[in-house]
């Protein structure tokens, strides 16, 4: 089911790319963060980055997480930090995602949010 999501994601976008349509916008949805973030890396591993992923940063696949949309605050940041006291998590990819937060502002992730092709999110069942 998450491969041919994907595919026909891409499909499409690359549609809308084509027509220049930049209305065309991809909401992928589920009562199930695994099930989002299977059809997110799915785009991630076909090169496909005009995403963005919304949700508890606790919740989102560590591949995904510079995708996600985060503040660069304090309590933002907590759970990455958490994240780097677990000795079963790679800490480089967590470290990376921490100086990506500090790099982007609040405006500039919530200005990808509204640029990107595909968003990502989960729901209530």
């Amino acid at each position: 089911k998450s491969f041919l999501l994907t595919v026909l994601i891409m499909f499409i976008a690359r549609l809308a790319d084509e027509s220049r349509n930049d209305a065309v916008r991809i909401l992928v949805c589920s009562s199930t963060n695994t099930a989002v973030d299977r059809v997110l890396l799915g785009l991630q591993e076909h090169n496909f980055d005009d995403f963005m992923r919304v949700g508890s940063q606790k919740k989102i696949a560590k591949p995904i997480l510079e995708k996600s949309l985060y503040a660069e605050d304090t309590e933002a940041s907590r759970p990455l930090r958490k994240l780097l006291r677990n000795k079963d998590n790679d800490d480089e990819t967590v470290k990376h995602d921490l100086a990506v937060l500090k790099a982007d502002s609040r405006e500039q992730r919530a200005g990808q949010l509204y640029r990107a092709r595909v968003v990502g999110t989960t729901c209530a069942a």
